[in-house]
């Protein structure tokens, strides 16, 4: 009987659920790989206060799509790579993407003008799309439904890494080399990926009679640009300039048709019916406001702590890094949700980051203070980990496992968008080098806040109990 119970407990772990297994770990440790898209991102967020100094005849609003210009490539193409993964491979496109990832960082590394630099970071996010809408359809499946939850959340700790190390990383780069530097940092990730994938994963059936919706896709791709170019374009424009009107509007009815595509084609690349599971729509709808407001502040951090206060960047990302080092909670958080549900983490999550940022408005003052940055940046820090990948495996709790892929895509791209929009949310409440001023950062800090607050208040509606 002991020798039983013992088979019993390595079969199912001390605490009732199945264990994830050696090869469930290296599926994790292959997927977190594909938070080189994170660690880039942040690193930039860094070095853009430098590159903005790089070239001076060159506008904030312009410079801003080398951000933009990545995050829109990367937004608007998820889904076709979730269709390019089922055609060809997922194993395939999840190696395709890797490469082509580590090949544009370092043209972007190379560009001589920003032009060339936009065109390299808008490549290398068209790269990007094709590793994260495979990385989790490969890694999923090799774990056990019970235990997602765990996994989403070691998963949540390598999205922190690679948002801790960005940023501390590009700021001690910056202090001793050139912002070209940067871009170097993620090429050697990507060839690692590259190599491990065929030794972790089988190699997967592809469904040679998935077609991809180009129509659909243009449309998609076309209506997210004109958005972000409308947003950001305001901040130097006003919101009632002709071109700004003209892009929102262009923008809204492509994505109107877009829906109606659809609707109507057989394969479309956004599957509306997923959408009717209460689950999964709401943890999406949560994600939305946190993206928004997550990368928006990213975005301000940087420049206000080395414009306003004048702190060098690479104070400014151990700054960054001490928020992203209290978002390790996620594991904790993961676990949790497996045995009581996610809609508990994610109410207190969205409440918790929210309390943050009132700390920042109730308590930071205009000039340089340690003392008055840490309690706001430490609670903002922890409640990111409690909402980060635990969304994700709340929004994918229950899918069935053909149609996982789908409603990853679907759900990565919604995130994806709401992260342009947050760069350009930062960019149009800054407004130009000019007008920036401490009170326009507190407007940041403020819609930073009411984002993370409403996200909470959105997954009070998530059901009581993870789907078993």
């Amino acid at each position: 009987m002991p020798a039983t119970n013992a088979v019993n407990d390595a079969a199912s772990g001390i605490d009732g659920l199945p264990r994830i297994g050696r090869r469930g770990w290296l599926a994790v440790m292959l997927a977190s790989a594909s938070y080189v898209t994170i660690l880039d991102n942040l690193a930039l967020a860094v070095a853009f206060p430098t590159i903005e100094k790089a070239f001076p005849t060159f506008e904030r609003t312009t410079l801003a799509w080398v951000s933009s210009g990545y995050a829109v490539a990367l937004a608007s193409l998820l889904l076709v790579g979730g269709r390019m993964a089922d055609r060809w491979g997922r194993r395939r496109i999840y190696r395709i993407g890797m490469i082509g990832f580590a090949v544009t960082a370092l043209c972007a590394a190379g560009a001589p003008n920003p032009w060339l630099l936009i065109a390299a970071r808008t490549a290398q996010g068209a790269a990007g799309a094709l590793v994260m809408a495979s990385a989790l359809a490969l890694a999923l499946p090799l774990i056990h439904p019970a235990r997602r939850g765990t996994a989403m959340g070691w998963l949540g700790v390598a999205g922190s890494m690679a948002s801790l190390l960005g940023p501390l990383v590009a700021g001690n780069l910056l202090a001793v080399s050139s912002w070209r530097v940067v871009f170097c940092i993620t090429p050697p990730i990507c060839l690692i990926a590259w190599w491990g994938a065929p030794r972790v994963f089988d190699p997967d059936s592809p469904d040679g009679d998935a077609t991809i919706d180009v129509a659909g896709a243009i449309e998609a791709t076309l209506a997210v640009a004109l958005a972000t170019l409308a947003i950001t374009q305001s901040a130097r424009l006003g919101l009632d300039n002709r071109f700004v009107l003209g892009s929102a509007a262009a923008s809204a009815a492509l994505g109107a048709a877009f829906l109606r595509r659809c609707l109507r084609v057989s394969n479309p690349l956004l599957r509306l019916g997923t959408l009717r599971r209460r689950s999964f729509s709401v943890a999406t709808a949560s994600q939305l406001f946190t993206q928004l407001t997550i990368f928006t502040w990213f975005f301000s951090i940087p420049l206000f702590l080395q414009n306003e206060w004048g702190w060098s960047p690479s104070r400014s990302g151990w700054i960054i890094t001490v928020a992203m080092a209290m978002a390790v909670n996620s594991v904790f958080f993961g676990s949790y949700a497996d045995r009581k549900g996610y809609r508990i983490v994610l109410v207190a999550g969205g409440v918790c980051t929210s309390a943050g940022m009132v700390l920042w408005l109730l308590m930071l003052p205009p000039t340089p203070s340690w003392l008055a940055i840490l309690p706001g940046l430490m609670v903002f820090g922890w409640g990111t980990g409690m909402v980060g990948m635990t969304s994700t495996a709340a929004a994918l709790d229950g899918i069935p496992a053909e149609e996982l892929a789908m409603a990853n895509a679907t759900h990565q791209t919604a995130r994806r968008l709401m992260q342009t929009m947050g760069t350009a949310l930062a960019v149009a409440l800054l407004g130009n080098r000019e007008t920036v001023g401490f009170g326009r950062y507190q407007v940041v800090w403020a819609v930073v806040a009411a984002g993370y607050l409403l996200s909470g208040l959105i997954a009070l509606g998530y059901p009581r109990r993870a789907t078993r």
